[in-house]
């Protein structure tokens, strides 16, 4: 159940509308519901075979329900093993209707939502799999905002470890300095845990929540991650980004 506005006495007892536009195994679906602290007041699940969306099912004033001739049969039974504060796509699946199963399964497999707390824990996790296409996607992320580590190296011994390369011009002569990862800044080590989160959305066609985005980031950083969720070329599975910002300048029409 949803957790209301507690600082406004009318907003408490308001009823919220959640809606969702989206594809799965090639299937455009319309999924809706409405919900207070409660119970779920309506919901709604339509597909597109075509242009035209087709109803699967249809529930209003909590426990009325609606089905067409082809989802009845299979659904109609399912309506008993529902309550009235619990979402019947959930119900439903549980219950293994396969009119239902992908429509629920983009919200189970293709949703993830982040935040600064969980963002560094994966990161560590994802480097124990020494897979080497992510850290030339992490070094090809910092290199596309403009951060001069050249090269990093991740080891594990007693405690994980990682080792930038820094390139620096002295004298004339190119150098080599390296810096341990807790050593960067933030905004550098920020970026770092971007890498595992933004590979396998990318890769897999994910929608990802991330809260604050910009933290630690300064915004031309932050423009720059945003537009490789735009480019055709780098986003070929339509991955979608969903964040919220502190930043005004990210409210562009060009971006």
């Amino acid at each position: 159940m949803i957790t209301p506005f507690l600082l406004d006495e009318n907003s408490r007892n308001n009823k919220t509308k959640f809606e969702f536009i989206y594809v799965y195994n090639g299937i455009k679906y319309e999924y809706g519901f409405v919900l207070d602290t409660q119970y779920v007041w309506e919901e709604y699940l339509y597909e597109y075979r075509s242009s035209k969306p087709s109803m699967i099912f249809e529930r209003s004033n909590i426990n009325t329900y609606r089905f067409t001739s082809k989802s009845k049969p299979q659904l109609s039974k399912i309506v008993d093993k529902n309550t009235s504060n619990k979402l019947f796509l959930a119900t439903a699946t549980s219950w293994n209707s396969d009119l239902t199963k992908d429509a629920y399964m983009w919200f189970s497999n293709m949703v993830n939502t982040y935040d600064s707390q969980n963002l560094e824990e994966l990161m560590f996790k994802e480097f124990e799999k020494n897979d080497d296409s992510l850290n030339k996607f992490i070094l090809h992320l910092l290199q596309k905002t403009d951060i001069n580590i050249t090269n990093f190296n991740y080891e594990t011994n007693e405690q994980p470890k990682i080792m930038t390369s820094h390139q620096v011009i002295e004298n004339g002569k190119k150098q080599e300095y390296e810096l341990n990862y807790f050593d960067e800044s933030n905004g550098t080590k920020r970026l770092f845990t971007y890498g595992p989160v933004f590979k396998n959305a990318l890769e897999n066609g994910k929608t990802i929540i991330i809260d604050e985005i910009d933290n630690a980031l300064h915004p031309v950083m932050t423009k720059s991650l945003i537009e490789m969720f735009q480019n055709p070329n780098i986003n070929k599975k339509s991955a979608q980004l969903i964040f919220n910002t502190h930043e005004i300048s990210l409210l562009d029409l060009n971006l």
